[in-house]
């Protein structure tokens, strides 16, 4: 094939939640140009939306926003359907939480390799996790390697012509990757994140989310700016 893309170029799968924002930060120390994209699949958390573009602008990164409704009219999980709590387990998936969308990461993925090939990168960027996650099976580093071997196929590339998804978090548990935000000198963006589950600000402290990422502070003996900035603007 004769398109080459540029190897340093990455586009950085970007929600607005503290996992993203942290691979953001990440990217923004190691690649350029660098580029993001958010998706509007129809998901309960609206409010990550607006923390990516608070962030990206912060971190001075063009956005892309793109929509793939589908994923609400299918459902199937309780980030997608009315009648389906983030609270209760999967009625499909016996072990996983209902906020589990089944083959979300494959179409967020597949799409946004798409587009950061239209945008002449050779590098795609996601916050997934297998460490300290809710058992997602499209969050593991075998679907990763799968999907970037489909991937390079659907292109017909091969090496030097090559496309690569990286997952710099994917080892690491949420009080490294705090840490990891605090040594960037980043960790005033996390002020901005969104991660409930429940679209509450302050955030709700139940949901599976909330309870991951309260964890991961935690145990990294760092406060949350995210829950000290929602104390600040509860107060006033």
């Amino acid at each position: 094939m004769s398109l080459i893309l540029n190897p340093k170029g990455m586009l950085v799968c970007m929600s607005g939640g503290q996992d993203s924002t942290t691979v953001l930060a990440w990217a923004v120390r190691n690649w350029s140009p660098i580029e993001a994209v958010n998706f509007d699949y129809g998901q309960q958390h609206e409010r990550e939306k607006h923390s990516c573009k608070i962030i990206c602008g912060m971190a001075g990164v063009k956005l892309h926003t793109l929509s793939i409704q589908a994923l609400r009219e299918i459902g199937g999980g309780g980030l997608t359907s009315d009648d389906m709590g983030v609270m209760e387990a999967h009625p499909q998936f016996p072990g996983l939480p209902a906020s589990f969308v089944p083959l979300r990461n494959l179409i967020l993925l597949s799409t946004a390799a798409a587009l950061a090939v239209k945008r002449g990168f050779g590098n795609l960027a996601a916050g997934v996790c297998q460490t300290d996650y809710s058992g997602y099976p499209d969050c593991r580093e075998v679907f990763i390697h799968s999907l970037t071997g489909t991937i390079m196929k659907g292109l017909g590339f091969t090496k030097p012509n090559h496309f690569d998804i990286w997952t710099p978090l994917m080892k690491l548990d949420k009080a490294e990757s705090v840490k990891l935000m605090d040594e960037m000198g980043c960790l005033d963006w996390l002020a901005f994140t969104h991660t409930c589950y429940n679209n509450a600000f302050p955030p709700c402290g139940r949901c599976p989310a909330c309870v991951i990422r309260e964890r991961g502070f935690t145990n990294a003996g760092i406060p949350d700016p995210l829950v000290e900035r929602s104390a600040h603007v509860s107060n006033k």
